[in-house]
């Protein structure tokens, strides 16, 4: 008899404790990092920000070039959900008046990931960038194709999602797209290598950022 209500004590509370824990509701593997993301600049306003992965990281100059004060968020090797986490607390925060965002190339390295997750994710960073900022500016480049011959495969995923992306950023009143992709072909479709790195790396090119920053800069001229 004691064993048995011993037993059924025990149940009752691991019932229990199944029911008050809390639910997670950060999905495993979508925020690859927890650490404080290092931006330049104080938590102040500042007119305009950019936000993304090494392609922002490694922009010599990005805040001074396009003649404006310019803060940056910067995810070198991370993700479209490490900036989604992030966005409220490093770029709403400051209420910049317009957003440059450049983000996606390392979730096509994920074997987990289909291109279908990619674009719901895509999706889900232009819902908040849009929500949280509704008077600002937001330009959300496309993803460059990968010129690594080994990772050519990943193209025609890229310009899915691009295609997909640029469909539904329309739909948005305060975002605009920035075709970053055609900037790094040849007319023909194939990889303008003088728009990379010379190391051969999926890295921009000083000729590279030069075209990068025309792009946006007409964006932001429209605004």
């Amino acid at each position: 008899m004691k064993h048995s209500i011993f037993a059924l004590l025990v149940l009752l509370t691991s019932c229990t404790k199944q029911i008050i824990e809390p639910p997670i509701t950060i999905v495993q593997g979508e925020c690859a990092c927890a650490e404080p993301v290092p931006t330049t600049g104080e938590l102040a306003a500042v007119p305009t920000i950019f936000a993304g992965s090494s392609s922002i990281y490694l922009w010599k100059g990005i805040t001074t070039t396009f003649g404006i004060p310019v803060d940056t968020v910067r995810l070198p090797g991370l993700g479209i959900m490490d900036l989604y986490y992030r966005f409220s607390a490093k770029v709403t925060a400051k209420k910049p008046k317009q957003v440059g965002i450049y983000i996606g190339d390392n979730d096509f390295d994920r074997k987990d990931l289909t291109t279908a997750e990619i674009i719901r994710r895509g999706k889900l960073l232009v819902d908040k960038a849009s929500k949280e900022l509704p008077s600002s500016l937001i330009m959300f480049g496309s993803c460059k194709p990968n010129p690594d011959p080994n990772k050519a495969h990943y193209n025609p995923r890229i310009k899915e999602y691009n295609a997909v992306m640029k469909a539904y950023i329309q739909t948005k009143p305060n975002v605009v797209y920035a075709d970053l992709y055609s900037l790094m072909v040849n007319p023909d479709g194939s990889i303008n290598r003088t728009m990379y790195a010379s190391d051969g790396s999926v890295h921009i090119s000083a000729k590279g950022y030069e075209a990068w920053k025309k792009c946006f800069s007409q964006l932001m001229l429209k605004r």
